[in-house]
């Protein structure tokens, strides 16, 4: 049985036209799903994204599961389709110890849905939502674009990397 085979089967479970006709409800924002298990949360949720026309945030547990739940559904989706907003520290927020990968991948996604926006999915857990993150119209503000091909001169982009505060 392929991965197909399986997300036919349940294109066909009723819970799945529930929610989608839920989700089509302008008052009906927030889901929680229980009774599922190992990837059947994955499978449904990637049946339900490819249904409607807005992101979704699926928060986890914790980083373990929500790690999981973030492979699955690349696995299901694409992974473009699907970013994972990691807590920015390498262990618990109380030591301090930042991780630059981490921080990466949380700019990741807030560059994604400033441009985007729809049709992605973000997958998360507490810890991480936790932590504060700048504003739409500062990151904006705050942002450096610069296309493939595009010739721009190297003491510009010192200048506005040390006015952003980054360090050589």
């Amino acid at each position: 049985m392929t991965i197909t085979d399986l997300q036919q089967q349940y294109a066909a479970h009723p819970n799945l036209k529930t929610a989608t006709v839920a989700l089509a409800k302008s008052d009906i924002r927030h889901f929680y799903f229980s009774g599922m298990c190992e990837s059947c949360p994955s499978l449904f949720a990637s049946l339900l994204q490819s249904q409607v026309k807005f992101p979704f945030l699926f928060v986890l547990n914790d980083s373990e599961e929500a790690g999981y739940f973030y492979y699955d559904l690349s696995q299901l989706l694409g992974e473009e389709k699907v970013l994972f907003f990691p807590s920015s520290f390498r262990r618990a927020i109380k030591y301090g110890q930042k991780d630059a990968a981490n921080e990466i991948l949380r700019t990741e996604v807030l560059s994604t849905l400033q441009k985007e926006g729809d049709k992605i999915c973000i997958v998360t857990y507490p810890d991480a939502l936790a932590e504060k993150v700048v504003s739409h119209s500062e990151l904006k503000d705050n942002t450096l674009s610069i296309s493939v091909g595009e010739k721009v001169d190297m003491a510009f982009v010192a200048e506005v990397l040390r006015s952003y505060q980054f360090q050589r």
